[in-house]
């Protein structure tokens, strides 16, 4: 064999080889961008999936403590437009529930005088009472030996102020709150509309009911008209 053709098959083995080379790395190439995409699909349903876990919990309009029960299934009247409200002197439905955090709170029966507020976290009226009711007590106005409640009713993940505990945290509402995810106790209770405040002494009779907002005048002479003659 003349050394032309020897010099020319080395050339050709050579270019066979970088091209080989070539192919290789463009396989290497191709399954580095393959596992690329398979992990990023994986990252991204995982925050999908996420994110969906979490929008269901968050959207839970039970904020993961059991539903309200009223006892022996008794309701007070609706608050009258006008005139003498029946409601008053009859004893208010015992309502048994739970707290954001599971402690259990009962309102109704006897026991400590309550002042009882039910709530909407979507409620305008709400919104403009709940930092006055801080204030009240602040300044006295809660008489003393009266147990201050609010019933988170009405319930509406997709409305302002989701979730309603928290909100009334950042309002750091000075009293218990009772979780009233399927309306139990706004039906017992007679709701008609929030803010509704119910006053019972310890007896558990009703001694005021208003519906709307109230100012801290009407809060205290109610609040102490609840804890009874020696407030």
């Amino acid at each position: 064999m003349s050394t032309t053709s020897s010099k020319r098959e080395r050339q050709k083995a050579r270019r066979a080889e970088r091209l080989a080379e070539e192919q290789a790395e463009e396989r290497r190439a191709g399954m580095r961008n393959r596992l690329v995409t398979v992990i990023g699909a994986v990252v991204a349903l995982a925050v999908v999936v996420g994110v969906g876990i979490l929008l269901v919990q968050g959207s839970d309009a039970s904020l993961g403590v059991p539903a309200a029960t009223a006892d022996d299934g008794s309701v007070l009247p609706d608050i009258p437009q006008a005139g003498a409200d029946p409601a008053i002197g009859t004893e208010a439905p015992v309502v048994v529930g739970y707290e954001p955090d599971g402690t259990a709170l009962a309102i109704g029966g006897e026991g400590a005088p309550q002042a009882v507020v039910f709530m909407a976290h979507w409620c305008p009226h709400c919104q403009e009472e709940l930092p006055l009711i801080g204030d009240w007590v602040a300044d006295g106005q809660l008489a003393d030996g009266v147990q201050l409640v609010a019933v988170s009713t009405l319930h509406d993940p997709a409305r302002p102020n989701w979730p309603p505990d928290e909100w009334l945290a950042s309002e750091d509402f000075p009293g218990e709150v009772l979780v009233d995810s399927d309306g139990a106790a706004a039906e017992a209770w007679g709701l008609s509309g929030t803010p509704m405040w119910v006053f019972t002494d310890a007896d558990g009779t009703v001694v005021a009911r208003y519906s709307g907002q109230i100012d801290a005048e009407r809060f205290a002479e109610a609040t102490a008209l609840a804890a009874g003659p020696a407030a």
